[in-house]
């Protein structure tokens, strides 16, 4: 729960003065269409890291949750996570929002594919 209202927070901060935001392009939003995907695709397969404790351990998360989290950890955790990227990416100027969204969407298809090569399974 401290996680969640930090990240509130610090996005309000962000958010204090009055902006007019970027549209998003039609690419930008296929790109937070296929970020939220793949960070839900992250989540089942945390979700099953939480289920299996005695074959698995959680190493990512940016060391949140900790190594052996409960479903309540790991929902809290990505539901935060969800919305943060949602919020970041529509906060950010157009000409980084790209740059943002792209590297992102790297970076969890990797720890899908590594997690699935280990043989993390999706579940929900």
């Amino acid at each position: 729960m401290k996680y969640i209202a930090s990240t509130l927070c610090i996005l309000f901060l962000l958010c204090g003065n009055a902006y007019a935001f970027d549209k998003w392009t039609p690419q930008q939003k296929q790109l937070e269409i296929a970020n939220q995907v793949l960070m839900a695709m992250d989540w089942s397969q945390t979700r099953y890291i939480s289920d299996n404790p005695a074959r698995f351990k959680e190493v990512g998360c940016f060391g949140l949750i900790g190594e052996h989290p409960n479903r309540t950890q790991v929902d809290t955790y990505f539901a935060a996570y969800a919305l943060s990227h949602l919020v970041i990416t529509h906060v950010l100027p157009s000409k980084y929002r790209n740059k943002w969204q792209v590297g992102t969407l790297c970076m969890s298809a990797s720890v899908i594919v590594g997690n699935n090569n280990i043989g993390i399974k999706f579940v929900f």
